[in-house]
């Protein structure tokens, strides 16, 4: 059974991340005799990139926060992220919904109000506001 795009894309990812690894090895302990070593690794690591050429549409559009990137690169997990990212949510959703509420308990006080002072403007108040545009 072949390989789906996506694994394919992941484990060529995986290669080139080691090749890459290697590469950095090489040039850090770099001298003349590891010249050969360093143009067949880097060669080698160049075919892989044109490799994950072909599958790399299986996750064309796919979009990755920054932040997640981030958390990621400082050691975190992608489910944790997640989570707290979740959290900070329903969290926001909260304090916009209360306000969504103080400023219909302001609305409401404010019309009955304008109820008891002034019935004839709250009656053409209302009539305009229920209109549809």
């Amino acid at each position: 059974m072949a390989q789906k795009p996506v694994q394919v894309l992941l484990e060529g990812l995986k290669d080139l991340a080691w090749k890459a690894y290697e590469l950095e090895e090489i040039t850090k302990n770099f001298g003349q005799d590891s010249q050969a070593v360093l143009e067949e690794r880097m060669t080698q690591f160049i075919e892989g990139v044109r490799k994950l050429a072909p599958v790399s549409s299986a996750v064309q559009g796919v979009m990755i926060p920054i932040d997640l990137l981030q958390y990621v690169d400082d050691g975190g997990n992608p489910h944790q992220y997640t989570a707290e990212a979740f959290a900070a949510c329903v969290h926001d959703n909260q304090v916009v919904k209360s306000k969504v509420l103080a400023v219909q308990a302001l609305h409401d006080s404010l019309l009955h109000s304008l109820h008891s002072t002034q019935p004839e403007v709250a009656a053409t108040y209302q009539s305009q506001a229920e209109k549809p545009e």
